[in-house]
């Protein structure tokens, strides 16, 4: 508009806060719903003085541009969790962001085109091969919460295989908590 075009001290911030001050009683309950997760609120702030004075605007919509977005995760990450991050819509359903967990520096990174709340919380791997309602579905879930198995990867767990001996003896060491050898010989 004209009054920004003769606006002087121009200043464009991205702004990154840990809180769930402001959401609406929807987008609480969404959050409130996942079990440990940290809440950001990502914001785009324009601040400029024109002929009125001194004005702090924030950009809902980038306009097709995007934000990259890193952010420390202190919770603990288990080798059976994946990092995730939802978008808290206005009318608390969430939409799932692409993002990568960098494990050495306790990073999450994301991009986004717009102005909301985001958070961040870990899940346990689903495996595709695992119905939710098949008979053995609580037990691989409590070997996989844990620390048990990690499945035999690609998101899978292989219930119909039959283990190997090696594999056996490697869940029941780790059922009971990966003790030392308690001799050099065997």
């Amino acid at each position: 508009d004209e009054a920004s075009e003769s606006a002087t001290d121009i200043s464009v911030t991205l702004v990154i806060e840990e809180t769930t001050e402001g959401m609406n009683a929807d987008q609480a309950a969404a959050v409130e719903a996942v079990d440990k997760a940290v809440t950001y609120e990502i914001k785009l702030e324009v601040s400029y003085t024109d002929a009125e004075g001194e004005t702090t605007k924030t950009i809902s919509d980038f306009n097709g541009g995007t934000a990259t977005v890193t952010v420390a995760y202190s919770e603990e990450v288990k080798s059976m969790e994946e990092v995730h991050v939802v978008r808290v819509e206005e009318d608390g359903s969430t939409t799932e962001m692409e993002c990568t967990y960098d494990a050495a520096s306790g990073t999450v990174t994301w991009t986004t085109e717009s102005h909301s709340y985001y958070m961040i919380h870990t899940q346990l791997i689903k495996f595709t091969d695992v119905p939710e309602n098949s008979w053995y579905a609580e037990p691989v879930m409590w070997a996989l919460a844990n620390e048990i198995t990690q499945g035999t990867g690609e998101g899978t767990f292989s219930p119909e295989n039959t283990c190997t001996r090696a594999q056996v003896v490697t869940f029941l060491w780790r059922a009971a908590g990966s003790p030392a050898p308690s001799s050099d010989s065997n």
